[in-house]
């Protein structure tokens, strides 16, 4: 019998009541034994097996309470939530089922304790993909042997969760920590100076741009080996990926474009350029829910807006000076771009492509990170050994955390709630508790960690 996969989006505004199923109105893609009724919002899977569901919801407003809680629930009895602490963001949730005797209908329920408004800021409101996960591929261990030895090792499943991946500047390689202990698990060769890194959590794939070799090294999170390189121009310095068409784009300073690669056969499809002159292109980042890609131009004091659907710029929106590396919370449609020389953040409205706010910050900020479901952004201060704490709601630094020597860049995982700083001069990690903004621990890593990325 055919795999299971299936993926559903929701584009219509409204609420969903309390213990009211979310009403996913689009099918992306559905194949093998599963069926989704688009009147009830049921899903039901025909075919034993073990599945994965990645779901999550973007939110406006609730009335009443203020958190937003969502559950994967289904007829077998599994009640798998996920919550958000704030009314306005992005709930998100993961979940791994066994089904042992099918069929099994689920839903993904409003256990809210009142009505949740649907945001109006983006496009898609809702997300869900469900696929299965091979038996042959589980992360299982082997049978104990008949002489009483235990059997081999099953391989690696094919969804690595809670990784947490660092591109090494200088020893030309990636670190693979373990979230859930703090570890380094894996240290994987890629190009020369690898500077910027991010992940494709629906493929398991991480990218990594490769300055000093023009390339960029294709990882599978499964095996974490390198699969591919593909050849770019000339230094690309950052990465930025769209889960939703599987698109992978780096900006390249030395060249002055942008390479659009296909994650399906790792080729480069498109080069676009930013901006006239020479731009330097240094950040890029991507909202998947608006298919627009963010391009910082150092040299210019611009961020370019490329249309991911005609792989063209659309607008030049003027920031302060050396913009340096940028962040996307797709959830409020809000782009955050670090500015290298002025100190500061600029906040950039999606909707209309322009800056409503420039935040003082630490001194040389790097890269950002943002918690989309907190609406909490993160940035490391180069030369004040900080990170910068702000609140997506005001605008305004709340918190200040001291981390090790010149920080840079910056992951955040929004469901364990825990931020990720790569320390250069320390050759370590931080890792900091988004709750309590202290650091909870120190992972020492490879030479020189530039930029840093997580697979929640």
């Amino acid at each position: 019998m055919d795999t299971i996969g299936l993926q559903l989006q929701r584009q219509l505004a409204g609420t969903v009541n309390i213990n009211s199923n979310v009403i996913f109105d689009t099918i992306v893609n559905s194949y093998g034994a599963v069926v989704y009724n688009s009147v009830t919002g049921e899903i039901v899977i025909n075919k034993a097996g073990r599945y994965f569901i990645n779901w999550w919801v973007v939110t406006q407003s609730s009335i009443g309470p203020s958190n937003v809680t969502f559950s994967i629930q289904t007829s077998q009895g599994d009640n798998l939530i996920g919550n958000s602490p704030i009314k306005t963001g992005e709930v998100v949730g993961f979940a791994i089922i066994q089904v042992d005797s099918a069929p099994i209908a689920l839903r993904l329920i409003n256990i809210t304790s009142n009505t949740v408004f649907y945001s109006t800021l983006v496009s898609i409101k809702a997300n869900l993909v469900l696929g299965e996960i091979p038996e042959e591929v589980g992360s299982i261990t082997g049978p104990t042997g008949t002489t009483g030895a235990t059997g081999a090792t099953g391989g690696a499943g094919p969804i690595s969760i809670n990784r947490i991946y660092v591109a090494n500047f200088n020893s030309n390689d990636v670190s693979v920590i373990d979230g859930e202990i703090n570890t380094v698990i894996a240290t994987i060769p890629v190009g020369v100076n690898p500077a910027g890194i991010d992940v494709n959590t629906l493929t398991n794939r991480i990218y990594v741009s490769n300055i000093n070799s023009n390339s960029v090294s294709v990882i599978d999170g499964v095996t974490n080996t390198v699969i591919a390189t593909v050849p770019v121009v000339d230094g690309p310095g950052d990465v930025g990926v769209n889960i939703a068409t599987n698109a992978i784009y780096t900006a390249n300073f030395n060249s002055n474009d942008v390479s659009v690669i296909s994650g399906l056969t790792n080729t480069i499809i498109a080069t676009v350029i930013p901006a006239g002159g020479n731009p330097f292109p240094t950040g890029i980042a991507v909202n998947p829910l608006t298919n627009r890609i963010y391009v910082a131009d150092f040299n210019s004091d611009i961020v370019s807006v490329i249309d991911g659907v005609t792989n063209t710029v659309i607008t030049n929106i003027p920031v302060q000076v050396n913009p340096f590396r940028i962040a996307v919370n797709s959830a409020t449609n809000r782009i955050y771009v670090s500015n290298f020389t002025s100190n500061t953040v600029s906040v950039i409205d999606g909707l209309t492509n322009t800056v409503i706010d420039n935040i003082p910050v630490g001194t040389t900020p790097g890269e950002v990170g943002v918690n989309s479901s907190t609406n909490a952004i993160y940035v490391a201060n180069r030369d004040t050994d900080n990170v910068s704490m702000i609140s997506g709601l005001t605008d305004t630094v709340i918190a200040t955390i001291p981390v090790g020597d010149n920080p840079n860049g910056v992951g955040t995982n929004s469901l364990t709630k825990r931020i990720y700083v790569t320390n250069q001069d320390d050759n370590t990690v931080s890792v900091i508790d988004g709750i309590t903004n202290t650091v909870i621990a120190t992972v020492p890593v490879g030479l020189r960690p530039f930029s840093i990325a997580v697979n929640p």
